[in-house]
């Protein structure tokens, strides 16, 4: 029926009662099908997966053999088939992580995201797969708050948004500082994450001056934003 996850299919998973809660409550609409094996129907979470999945009528398949084929671990029972589709700009403020194939921040900026009230993730430059089961895992149940758009480069997606206020916070390189950030209004802006300065007319630039991970980086900045 299903078939193990491969980038070519036009459907991708995500595992567990957890996440396929989450992704029939933020985004039915996309959702194909929930594959639950044969011993989680006792389970209370059967019952909302089941109530969630009819009022959409989404089909509920009892399927052990087909999820054994699909999941990567022993312990997983629930598995939630959906649709590969781009939802375009839920709100008008972007967050852009350029150069970053680190699934793991990538899921943990996205849980950040939804707590700051940004929808939209654009990702440059970047090798990952943006509907692989581990990027879902790695969100813990926030993937389907959040749409995520690919760039092959910055300047196209610059060219692509000229009608925001575009923001660089960069860490490698001098000049500008991050203290100015609380006074920057949140309404219709990007705020670029990047290694380094750019220079664009377009574009306004912050050196963050402290070396710690992206996913910290982000936390601050947003969280500085948000003090104003």
């Amino acid at each position: 029926m299903f078939e193990k996850y491969d980038s070519r299919l036009p459907y991708s998973y995500v595992f567990g009662a957890f996440g396929t809660i989450k992704l029939l409550e933020d985004m039915p609409s996309v959702c194909i099908a929930v594959l639950v094996d044969f011993s989680f129907l006792d389970n209370e979470a059967y019952k909302k997966i089941v109530s969630l999945a009819n009022k959409y009528d989404i089909d509920v398949i009892i399927d052990d053999n087909n999820i054994r084929k699909i999941v990567d671990k022993d312990n997983i029972y629930v598995v939630g088939v959906f649709k590969k589709t781009n939802i375009e700009n839920k709100n008008s403020k972007h967050i852009v992580l350029d150069r970053c194939n680190d699934i793991g921040k990538i899921g943990t900026i996205i849980r950040s995201m939804q707590g700051f009230g940004f929808d939209n993730l654009i990702l440059v430059n970047s090798d990952v797969d943006i509907y692989h089961y581990h990027l879902v895992r790695a969100t813990m149940g926030s993937y389907f708050t959040v749409n995520i758009k690919k760039y092959d480069d910055i300047s196209s997606y610059i060219n692509d948004n000229k009608d925001k206020k575009i923001l660089n916070v960069y860490t490698e390189g001098k000049d500008d500082v991050v203290d100015d950030l609380g006074l920057v209004s949140l309404d219709n802006v990007s705020i670029i994450f990047s290694k380094d300065k750019i220079e664009h007319h377009d574009v306004v630039n912050y050196k963050f001056e402290y070396n710690i991970s992206l996913d910290n980086i982000v936390n601050i900045i947003l969280f500085k934003m948000y003090e104003q």
